[in-house]
């Protein structure tokens, strides 16, 4: 029988192998400052067109953290992405993944980062991902963004939007930490209703995808929201022993 820590072990030995079968590109792309991208494998064709997005351009000013590549180091290997669909060749479905995506936003991508994950700035009205676009996991990431952006504007209460990971670190109140993880999952389901058909035939690997998503994407946030919970519980907890205390002594006066 395994012990916690051979499970855990085990538990991120397989999200890992997961991750790393969606991230097989579905050809090999080599970036340059602009392009107009075809690529193919047995299943799937990707189409994309993108541009330069020069870092002077997305942020505020030189000292300030502000702006859709504020919070990131400055780099020339950002790039916009203007267009993107993808074709089941088995079904000749085709999709244009940025059809939803709201007015005004833009996604910029960095192809040369390994850590594919993105982020969705809904008040600079933009997304970042980072890793090879030209992928299931690059295509899925894109999705999730948009899913992020399609859910803001659809939301009447705009004033408590923020960051999830800000979020989590910054609330004391379990209902809003609950709410970090209904809006996680409303981004995936966006992204996994636009890629249904290819679910069903097959082009995309289901049981990799959910388990990447479950194990991986929704798990981090479900431990971040446990260790904050964690945190309030102490706090809580720490409060009401002082409170004990105080009022032994009131007693015993």
């Amino acid at each position: 029988m395994e012990n916690s820590e051979q499970y855990l072990h085990s538990k991120m030995k397989l999200r890992e192998e997961v991750s790393s079968a969606i991230r097989e590109p579905i050809g090999n792309v080599e970036y340059k400052h602009n392009g107009d991208v075809c690529v193919e494998n047995e299943k799937l064709k990707a189409k994309f067109k993108y541009g330069f997005a020069d870092y002077r351009n997305f942020v505020r000013g030189p000292d300030e953290i502000e702006g859709l590549l504020g919070n990131t180091d400055p780099s020339n290997d950002w790039r916009i992405l203007e267009q993107f669909s993808i074709i089941d060749k088995q079904t000749n479905m085709e999709v244009d993944i940025l059809t939803e995506l709201p007015e005004g936003y833009r996604i910029l991508f960095n192809p040369f980062l390994e850590a594919y994950n993105g982020s969705a700035n809904v008040i600079e009205k933009g997304c970042l991902v980072k890793g090879d676009i030209a992928s299931i996991a690059g295509i899925l990431i894109i999705l999730h963004e948009i899913g992020h952006c399609v859910d803001y504007e659809r939301t009447d209460d705009k004033s408590e939007w923020r960051n999830a990971r800000a979020w989590i670190e910054d609330s004391s109140n379990y209902e809003k930490l609950k709410l970090v993880l209904l809006k996680e999952r409303n981004a995936w389901a966006y992204a996994l209703n636009k890629v249904r058909p290819f679910l069903r035939s097959g082009a995309f690997p289901k049981e990799e995808i959910s388990k990447n998503i479950h194990g991986r994407s929704l798990f981090s946030y479900c431990d971040m929201i446990q260790e904050k919970m964690n945190e309030i519980l102490a706090a809580e907890t720490k409060e009401f022993e002082e409170f004990e205390a105080k009022l032994h002594e009131l007693v015993g006066m």
